[in-house]
């Protein structure tokens, strides 16, 4: 076991000598989706409430019909400016969780964690209904919800950007504004107590 583990550092860092760690990163995330897929075997047309999101999709700015998911418009509207409409919106959110598997890779070895437990923390959640529920339920956004809300405490230090990034995960999730103390909280942590640091944090968020 200590032998697969010493391999999977090595060859994670000799990734990231040769490509740099962006690439790195999404080269460890087609790797892992594409193990999802073996698993899960995926369907490729939007399904469930994913239908919902891909009739969203074809105009997000046309209010003639009621669609009980208008509120969570940035998928849709993602879909939509990237032509990735109606039959083809299920591949939205199989782009974000390639991007979230990635961003997870980056963000932990940017904290200075080795190889090998930012590829273990990339498993924990790519071998999870965090992601499973994108290939049994295609359509399904919840993966870019949890892209943006991840960004947001990873980047809890630079204001403007959480927020922001808040503000993205607000568009796709209501649910979000319940995340909000969380955010706060690990805020006031990482700020060290800072107070003023902390308050601007929360007037961001606010105007998020």
């Amino acid at each position: 076991m200590s032998n697969c583990i010493l391999r999977i550092n090595a060859f994670c860092n000799s990734l990231e000598t040769r490509y740099g760690l962006i690439l790195t990163g999404f080269i460890i995330a087609f790797v892992v989706v594409g193990f999802d897929m073996l698993y899960i075997t995926p369907h490729f047309e939007s399904a469930y409430h994913g239908f919902q999101y891909a009739l969203l999709s074809n105009d997000p700015f046309d209010f003639s019909y009621l669609n009980p998911l208008r509120n969570r418009v940035l998928p849709s509207f993602i879909g939509y400016i990237l032509f990735l409409r109606g039959d083809l919106f299920f591949l939205v959110p199989l782009i974000f969780a390639v991007l979230f598997v990635a961003a997870i890779y980056w963000v932990y070895r940017r904290k200075e964690y080795t190889s090998i437990d930012s590829f273990l923390f990339t498993g924990l959640i790519a071998f999870s209904c965090t992601l499973y529920i994108q290939l049994a339920a295609p359509g399904y956004t919840d993966v870019v919800f949890y892209f943006f809300i991840f960004l947001s405490f990873a980047f809890v230090e630079k204001i403007f950007f959480s927020a922001c990034f808040y503000s993205l995960a607000l568009l796709t999730h209501e649910s979000s504004l319940f995340l909000l103390p969380g955010l706060l909280l690990y805020s006031y942590y990482i700020n060290k107590g800072v107070e003023f640091k902390v308050l601007k944090h929360f007037v961001a968020l606010a105007g998020a």
